[in-house]
């Protein structure tokens, strides 16, 4: 068996390991800079700013429109990396705890729809920036994606549902 050392921990190829030495592995090493529960903070984070820069946004008819795409990527980056770690894990059977994406889905359909309501009642010259409506589209596709991952997973599993 290959074995890689960093520092004095010894850590063997991961093709070489079976589902259940991975799984131990990665929760002795789930505490590290890149875990899950980083990315959730990270996604967090960016969510919340993007929320307040598009409300500024409307607020203020399109003072700070500028600073929402490089906002909306850095989000949509971290949600896909966030997105990625859990598939992961989930696929090699350590997936621990559950924060669903439709809480991202159904928060971010209340912003746009209520943009939409006030946009139509207060701001008749205001206009949405598409960046918005890309990364909610984005937003959507992350939660279609890593649903049929999962339903793939519990097909795969023999029907076993968590």
């Amino acid at each position: 068996m290959m074995v890689y050392r960093i520092g004095d921990e010894k850590i063997p190829s991961f093709m070489e390991m079976n589902r259940s030495k991975l799984s131990s592995y990665m929760k002795k090493t789930t505490n590290n800079m890149f875990g899950t529960s980083v990315w959730r903070h990270v996604v967090n984070f960016w969510t919340f700013a993007l929320y307040v820069a598009i409300i500024i946004d409307f607020c203020f008819s399109h003072k700070i429109d500028l600073v929402l795409g490089p906002i909306s990527a850095i989000y949509i980056g971290a949600l896909a990396l966030y997105s990625a770690e859990k598939e992961f894990e989930r696929w090699h059977d350590y997936h621990a705890g559950r924060h669903p994406g439709e809480i991202y889905v159904i928060i971010w359909t209340f912003l746009v729809v209520t943009l939409l309501g006030l946009e139509v009642v207060y701001h008749s010259s205001y206009r949405i920036p598409d960046v918005v409506f890309s990364t909610y589209v984005v937003v959507i596709g992350i939660l279609a994606i890593t649903k049929r991952s999962k339903q793939k997973y519990d097909e795969d599993r023999g029907g076993k549902k968590k």
